[in-house]
């Protein structure tokens, strides 16, 4: 498709010495820019999602728990998912809202899929000596990445979006409950708002006041993400926290988020 992208400008070059009014004239005066960059986005195919939205809804429910038993007998479908994300093309040339989607995807697939891969287990630290996010395993467009690397490095380095946080999941309890829908670009904005207020209204993850703030430990490693904290929480929480008001941070519960 690239190719015939080129191909189209260089017919509709405009020769300056030329004063006749050419077919090659007219076809430029048809093609617009904005048609060009469509074409040009279209070359770029994006992932789709329709085998993934099919996986989440069959082990995902409503509250974000995940059932890894059955996961675990369909393992290879999240592999074959795997495999074809890994050619997915040159995301770096995709408009940023499908990066964003794509990556925070490929994090929560592949966390799902560590946890598969070592399935029965009580926690994701009992993987790797405890730091399975360190683990180099990821294949994608011919480079390995960590679940680390997608999180800090492509997710929030680059996008510098606190709300990320609320939609890639560590499979523990404590996490942002996982979405049992892809994220999609089209959409991602107001997945991404949807997916911050469920959890900070979530009452086992923060217990909010005005005067008083409990919140998740989320909101300690990162609050550098985050701004101040008032004025977020007060952003989803649909209530006006004072700038006084006294916070603190919830011990984090590592335990596998499945559902029972």
């Amino acid at each position: 498709m690239m190719q015939q992208v080129i191909y189209i400008r260089q017919l509709v070059v405009f020769r300056s010495k030329s004063y006749h009014y050419t077919g090659l004239q007219f076809l430029k005066s048809l093609i617009s820019l904005p048609f060009l960059c469509f074409i040009a986005q279209t070359a770029n195919a994006q992932v789709e999602y329709q085998e993934y939205n099919q996986l989440l809804k069959n082990a995902v429910d409503a509250n974000g728990q995940i059932d890894y038993r059955w996961l675990k007998m369909n393992q290879a479908r999240i592999e074959k998912i795997s495999t074809a994300w890994q050619h997915s093309g040159d995301w770096e040339k995709w408009p940023q809202p499908a990066q964003k989607a794509f990556w925070i995807n490929v994090y929560n697939l592949h966390t799902m899929l560590l946890v598969c891969r070592y399935y029965p287990v009580k926690s994701i630290r009992d993987i790797a000596d405890g730091k399975p996010w360190d683990l180099q395993w990821i294949k994608m467009n011919g480079k390995t990445y960590s679940l680390n690397d997608i999180e800090h490095n492509l997710l929030r380095k680059k996008f510098k979006d606190p709300l990320i946080h609320f939609a890639i999941n560590c499979a523990s309890i404590s996490c942002p409950a996982l979405s049992n829908r892809a994220y999609e670009a089209e959409n991602l904005a107001r997945q991404l708002q949807t997916r911050a207020r469920i959890f900070v209204r979530d009452k086992n993850k923060n217990r909010i006041s005005a005067d008083s703030l409990h919140l998740s430990a989320i909101f300690d490693w990162y609050r550098e993400d985050f701004g101040g904290l008032t004025d977020f929480i007060s952003r989803f929480a649909d209530l006006k926290i004072k700038n006084a008001a006294t916070i603190n941070f919830m011990e984090y519960s590592w335990a596998l988020n499945e559902r029972r």
